[in-house]
């Protein structure tokens, strides 16, 4: 019962209270702040990791590395700051990602997969798929309003790149050998491709 700034305070001036408050709203953003770590897995059915809602300036941090997964990846989001990270990882199927609204970063380096499809909304978005990093099949990335960065480079892809953004400006950098097509849609904005 009360006001729980008031509680275990001495004398409770205004002051003290709004000081409080402060913290009490500081340690209910770090409680929801999620950080997660899934490495040296062996899986053989599909894996999903649900982070949740983050709060602006405190990002949910998945790390996903050295594992061997038999299926699929899935890694969801319901807005808020995201980040995730997937290295030294072999999956016979494919990673998808849905963040939501936020300013999200997502990279993957030195993993194998089938497909990867990468969906972000309204918001700063870096997407890095880089560094070694093999898909058999198609690379699909969407992201939403906002400036985002796009970068696909020293990685193989075995069929179709596919990028879409929305309004904002965009950076997108692509060096990574495509076998199939490659269709680029960046959408309004200032958008800038570099080779």
């Amino acid at each position: 019962p009360g006001d729980p700034a008031q509680l275990l305070l001495k004398n409770p001036t205004a002051e003290k209270i709004a000081a409080n408050r402060q913290r009490l709203a500081l340690a209910q953003a770090l409680a929801a702040q999620d950080v997660m770590f899934l490495k040296n897995v062996v899986g053989r059915g599909n894996v999903r990791i649900d982070l949740g809602s983050g709060v602006p300036g405190l990002p949910n941090d998945l790390n996903v590395a050295s594992c061997s997964l038999k299926r699929d990846l899935r890694i969801t989001a319901q807005g808020g700051d995201d980040s995730a990270l997937l290295e030294w990882t072999n999956l016979k199927g494919d990673v998808r990602i849905d963040f939501g609204g936020g300013s999200n970063v997502f990279r993957a380096e030195i993993s194998r997969a089938r497909d990867l499809k990468y969906s972000g909304g309204a918001g700063d978005d870096v997407v890095s798929i880089v560094e070694g990093m093999l898909l058999t099949r198609d690379v699909q990335v969407k992201v939403g309003d906002g400036p985002n960065e796009i970068y696909v480079t020293e990685s193989g892809i075995g069929d179709d790149l596919r990028v879409a953004g929305g309004s904002g400006p965009d950076i997108l950098n692509v060096t990574a050998v495509v076998g199939g097509k490659t269709k680029i849609d960046l959408g309004g904005g200032l958008n800038f491709v570099q080779p």
